[in-house]
């Protein structure tokens, strides 16, 4: 460890050694009559002054029509607005009834003391006797009694619908599993695959439905009802049917009726 004797030999020369010393920026006197001149004037006269200085706000009123009407800029008021623009209808300007002019009771008056020959109603067309003839016969018409079609053979080994598949056939959201399912109209007409239907056990078509389909399930109800014979909904049968009932004129006694 050294110590120090006393002598400034061994001190640093502060005035010839320039590292580690700070400098600082020279500084400038200014006279108090500059600094008079530069400094900002903080009277009223300055234009800077002017500009800092918050103007005073005047209190605005608000808007005379907004204020009577608090409706105004909305759909409300826009409506109104539209109505009220609409020429109203002045009834006092529509002529009153005259005086002359009869009332309902005198029409009543006339009318009950018309002659009777203008109130006769038209008498109606005298049929002809074609047309009696063809109603009576039409009324002394029978229906034949059903004639016996033999029914093809059924596999027993053939697809069915069952308690186990109905509600895959029947209509989605639909209570009555079965009437769906075997619905007239539920396929839009005879399904092309099976499992196919026994005919016998859809439901009734629609009375004002005339066509092949409808005629050829009413020919199979028939057929059940009489003979207990089954028939089914696939290409064959339907195609049979039809050329039978067109051979032996069968009609149903919807289309009789009318």
């Amino acid at each position: 460890m050294s110590t120090y004797d006393g002598s400034l030999s061994k001190l640093p020369n502060l005035a010839t050694s320039r590292v580690g010393t700070p400098s600082f920026p020279r500084l400038t006197a200014i006279s108090p009559s500059a600094s008079r001149t530069e400094s900002p004037s903080l009277s009223g006269n300055h234009p800077s002054a002017s500009s800092a200085r918050p103007s005073p706000s005047k209190p605005t009123t608000p808007n005379r029509s907004k204020r009577l009407d608090p409706y105004a800029g909305t759909p409300r008021g826009r409506r109104s607005g539209r109505l009220a623009s609409k020429p109203r209808i002045n009834f006092s300007d529509f002529p009153k009834r005259r005086r002359d002019s009869p009332t309902l009771s005198e029409l009543v008056a006339d009318l009950s003391s018309a002659p009777s020959d203008l109130l006769t109603p038209t008498p109606e067309r005298t049929p002809s006797p074609s047309e009696i003839e063809l109603q009576r016969k039409a009324r002394a018409y029978v229906k034949p009694k059903p004639v016996y079609l033999p029914a093809p053979r059924l596999p027993k080994d053939r697809l069915k619908i069952d308690a186990m598949n109905v509600g895959v056939f029947a209509e989605d959201g639909a209570k009555d599993l079965w009437k769906s399912a075997m619905s007239f109209e539920r396929f839009g007409g005879p399904r092309r695959m099976a499992p196919f239907r026994e005919l016998h056990g859809l439901t009734d078509p629609p009375h004002a439905d005339f066509s092949d389909w409808a005629e050829n399930v009413r020919w199979a109800k028939e057929q059940f009802v009489a003979f207990g014979s089954v028939w089914v909904e696939n290409g064959y049968d339907l195609e049979r049917i039809t050329e039978w009932r067109r051979e032996n004129h069968w009609v149903s006694d919807g289309v009789m009726s009318g």
